[in-house]
């Protein structure tokens, strides 16, 4: 099985081990592989996922984040340092919009149970970090094409 594996943080170069089955159990699994569905209604281009996919890279706290689709986004992350919830609490502060179904609640509901759970058997608290917030602020203000070209009026119109 591959796995990445992360040499450096600080300059986040990927290279791929080859573990053994008999050593899976003995590691530990902290590295969380999730997939975050965006709403295919909001998202005016195919660029948005991209656009969050190049956003949450640029953050220390995430290792990995791969647009699939148009509408999914792949991300992997350390459950020790940050949770599912607080990477969607980003993205929209960030000012994406994320997939509201209530199958997408379902899911999210059982993660957020399940990594608390295991934050608390470990005793870490993940907390958004000022590094996070400066880079939302930074993403907000600066022009990067990413933005929902219709007028405001429109994009709230239901």
């Amino acid at each position: 099985m591959l796995f990445p594996y992360n040499r450096n943080k600080h300059n986040k170069k990927w290279m791929l081990m080859f573990y053994s089955i008999d050593s899976l159990y003995s590691m530990p699994m902290d590295i969380k592989h999730r997939e975050i569905e965006f709403n295919p209604l909001s998202s005016s281009d195919e660029q948005t996922v991209h656009c969050a996919g190049k956003f949450l890279n640029e953050l220390d706290d995430i290792l990995m984040a791969q647009a699939l689709s148009e509408v999914c986004l792949h991300v992997a992350y350390d459950i020790n340092v940050i949770s599912l919830e607080k990477i969607e609490l980003i993205l929209n502060k960030a000012g994406f919009h994320l997939d509201n179904s209530l199958m997408s609640k379902l899911k999210r509901a059982i993660i957020y149970y399940a990594e608390e759970t295991i934050q608390n058997n470990n005793q870490t608290q993940t907390e958004l970090s000022p590094s996070i917030d400066a880079a939302i602020q930074r993403y907000c203000k600066r022009p990067h094409g990413c933005r929902d070209s219709r007028p405001k009026h429109w994009r709230n119109y239901k």
